[in-house]
């Protein structure tokens, strides 16, 4: 068992299901047009990593004297490396005990996270605002916490979905290379009891 911070779903796992039926356009017209059974079971909660960069700088614009101080929260998924900015509240958090087949690793160390931080919030800072000049780009704090994610069975097809609770997205767990590896060993673990 690990102990991990991650946020309150916004979603629980039975509605979570319930979007699998609307997963696109495509396949809930074809499920309204030719209804068919499709039977998903769900697995468990997965824990994605993220880390959370607040980020700040002083820039001076053009035609202005003064400094202007910059402060953003940044995202940054511990997986892919992707980061953009965090533009909404968040859910409130929460400390819990999860299983450590359950937990997907982190690709990344602090010192890569801070590097491409630094340059993701740069480029981000020199688009949005234009400085003519900049101090040092900074990320003051460093934050560690896990998404969770529904995973759920096709018994028919055999395929596994993951359930975003917090922005509704179904994804395919195929198309998520190191969920789908952490699927298949809880599943392995999982036969052995």
């Amino acid at each position: 068992m690990l102990k991990i911070s991650t946020i309150q779903p916004a979603l629980a796992p039975a509605p979570a299901g319930q979007l699998l039926k609307r997963r696109s356009r495509a396949v809930h017209i074809v499920n309204l047009l030719f209804p068919r059974r499709e039977d998903f079971r769900y697995l468990d909660t997965f824990y994605s990593p993220v880390f959370l960069l607040y980020a700040s700088t002083s820039i001076r614009r053009m035609l202005k004297k003064e400094w202007e101080a910059i402060k953003l929260l940044c995202a940054m998924d511990g997986i892919t490396g992707r980061a953009g900015m965090v533009d909404h509240d968040l859910p409130q958090r929460r400390e819990l005990r999860a299983p450590s087949d359950q937990v997907l690793p982190t690709r990344f160390d602090d010192a890569k996270i801070l590097h491409r931080g630094v340059d993701f919030f740069r480029r981000h800072v020199e688009r949005q605002f234009r400085p003519v000049d900049a101090e040092r780009y900074l990320i003051d704090k460093m934050e560690l916490f896990y998404l969770p994610a529904f995973v759920f069975a096709d018994g028919f097809n055999k395929r596994f979905y993951a359930v975003d609770p917090l922005t509704h997205r179904v994804d395919p767990v195929r198309e998520l290379p190191l969920m789908e590896e952490q699927v298949r060993t809880y599943l392995t673990n999982k036969g052995k009891h």
